[in-house]
């Protein structure tokens, strides 16, 4: 098979350097046999020059380096990797890449369809998923329109053919290249086609593939890894890893280690770091982290830590647990930020909590800092009686540190869609016996005071991503008249909600956490992996007001709450 030509673009400023990544990153995998073409935009009254620096970093690198025009110039930059496309060979097939990409791991030769061209359908139905915007686009081509539906890649919509333009391989490269600008410059000046910008690349790319009578192929994920949404799991690595921004390297632990390594192959990749602010905060963080990288393959390989959720009933230890976890070294526990609840609202696929994981990381390493609740970490936290938040600036030992949230109803109600997002996701989930629960939730939050799942923003009757399961039992809830049997429902329900969860989930009963914290630490520590110590600093409140419970209300709470309590070894009796 003819090796594939790799086709990206660089100009002046902060393209430059994510070119030069990327070409640092194909000569580490493909090796000096692979032909690079790096095609610089002109005339330079409009683009600029490349830096000296940059030039001698892509001399190093052994690229091609061409001159391309654009005639939509500065009115759409994005349509400079199609002028690119057109400097391919017509014999040798290409991959036309946008320059904020890396390559991880080599493309294999076998491993690419065979196909005109192949791509990966966009992550999102960012045009229009109806038919008729889409008839007048292959209208205005002088193309029939093709009735062909696939589904977005990571909202699962249904949507005419629509891609996503990062990663596209294709054969015979010139001749589409002119036709798919050709369709650009169309769709730009029709005025009845609306939300054309800044994705009319991708728009004009169906009625492209039908004037030339192509069929499609799809490319795996490992070939446009969308890591700008989606976190890099531990144990896979991506072939093109499509990263647009470079807090996403900061963010990603494999990612920042493999562009600490990349860039000592390319020393004058630094200086022109210096010079744009967020990539100089991945120059100082490389400074702080890693001053000398020996063994490249051996840091950015590194095993990454796992994400941490802690949840579970509420009022059953999870903000003590979270005041523990965060006296340990290079461990640092968000307590109930606020910010999970619209990525869960909005989708069963809430991809904004892997961001907002990713965004604590990175905001950390910077020595930002971060909102967090924080009590007297001497007695117990009680975010009832303490709801407030500051700033804090834990200290950060290395890169590879732990970031946990804590967050009760909404993520322990929402797991299942936690997983689809975060699948290697280590969660721990506290409860207590229903006695003590219960009766502390008299004193509580009005929710659960009132066992009123019918307001709740996330986890309540009304949210349309629970299971049926779920849904039944908080239709049980909210029917009752009995406040006590509501609360007792309650209680059952969200045991329920613990006992269904099996993968990378441990459970942790409030009464072993106050009287041998040292067991449970251990416990912990094999789950985690890693060492965690218990401070002398540290008191649980053990009291219990179980004993102001009536025996009509003890019977109601036996009755609705055993045997799904004694799952979890609890008994009537037991204290």
């Amino acid at each position: 098979m003819t090796l594939p030509c790799f086709v990206l673009v660089a100009q002046a400023g902060e393209l430059e350097i994510k070119a030069i990544l990327l070409a640092t990153s194909i000569r580490r995998f493909e090796g000096s046999e692979a032909t690079i073409i790096v095609a610089v935009p002109q005339p330079r009254q409009i683009w600029g020059e490349l830096s000296e620096s940059a030039n001698a970093a892509l001399a190093r690198l052994q690229v091609s380096i061409q001159s391309i025009e654009n005639p939509f110039a500065l009115r759409y930059p994005i349509a400079n990797k199609i002028a690119a496309l057109a400097l391919v060979d017509a014999h040798q097939p290409a991959i036309l890449l946008d320059s904020d990409i890396l390559m991880m791991r080599p493309v294999g030769a076998n491993s690419l369809p065979d196909s005109h061209f192949a791509a990966r359908p966009a992550d999102f139905p960012t045009f229009s998923q109806a038919r008729e915007p889409w008839e007048k686009v292959y209208a205005v081509c002088g193309e029939s329109y093709r009735h062909q539906i696939i589904q977005s890649a990571l909202s699962r919509h249904e949507m005419p053919i629509y891609f996503n333009a990062g990663v596209l391989c294709l054969n015979r490269a010139e001749s589409f290249a002119n036709t798919w600008m050709q369709f650009c410059l169309r769709i730009d000046q029709h005025p009845d086609i609306a939300n054309k910008r800044p994705f009319l690349d991708q728009i004009a790319l169906p009625p492209a593939l039908s004037a030339h009578s192509w069929s499609y192929a799809i490319l795996d994920e490992p070939f446009n890894y969308p890591a700008h949404i989606k976190p890099l799991h531990p144990d896979f690595t991506p072939v093109f890893c499509h990263y647009h921004y470079p807090g996403t390297i900061l963010a990603e632990p494999s990612l920042s280690r493999f562009v600490w390594a990349l860039m000592d192959e390319v020393p004058e990749i630094v200086s022109l770091m210096e010079k744009h602010p967020h990539w100089r905060d991945l120059n100082e963080t490389r400074s702080r982290f890693y001053p000398v990288i020996v063994d490249w393959h051996r840091v950015w390989k590194k095993q990454q830590q796992p994400n941490l959720l802690i949840s579970g009933v509420p009022r059953s230890g999870t903000s003590f647990l979270t005041s523990v976890l965060n006296r340990q070294a290079n461990v640092v526990v968000v307590n109930e930020p606020a910010q999970v609840f619209i990525p869960l609202q909005r989708s069963r696929y809430p991809w904004g909590i892997a961001m907002l994981y990713r965004q604590f990381r990175s905001d950390l390493l910077l020595g930002k800092g971060i909102a967090n609740k924080t009590v007297d970490q001497s007695k117990v936290p009680d975010t009832y009686k303490n709801n407030s938040t500051r700033q804090t600036y834990p200290h950060v030992e290395a890169d590879d540190l732990l970031i946990g949230m804590k967050n009760t109803i909404a993520c322990l109600s929402r797991i299942a869609c936690l997983r689809r997002v975060m699948p290697d996701l280590q969660i721990i989930t506290c409860i207590r016996h229903p006695y003590d629960t219960i009766d502390s939730w008299v004193n509580s939050f009005p929710h659960l005071r009132h066992a009123a799942v019918e307001h709740l923003p996330v986890g309540g009757l009304n949210d349309p991503f629970i299971s049926e399961a779920a849904r039944e039992r908080l239709a049980i809830i909210g029917a009752d008249p009995d406040l006590m049997k509501k609360r007792a429902l309650l209680w059952r329900h969200f045991a329920e909600l613990i006992k269904e969860q099996h993968k990378n989930t441990v459970w942790v009963r409030y009464e072993d956490l106050s009287a041998a914290p040292l067991q449970v630490l251990e416990a912990l520590s094999k789950f985690l992996g890693r060492e965690l110590c218990w401070s002398d600093e540290l008191s649980v409140v053990t009291s219990s007001r179980r004993q102001e419970l009536s025996r009509k209300e003890q019977a109601s709470i036996n009755e609705i709450c055993w045997p799904i309590a004694s799952h979890f070894g609890y008994a009537p009796d037991q204290k």
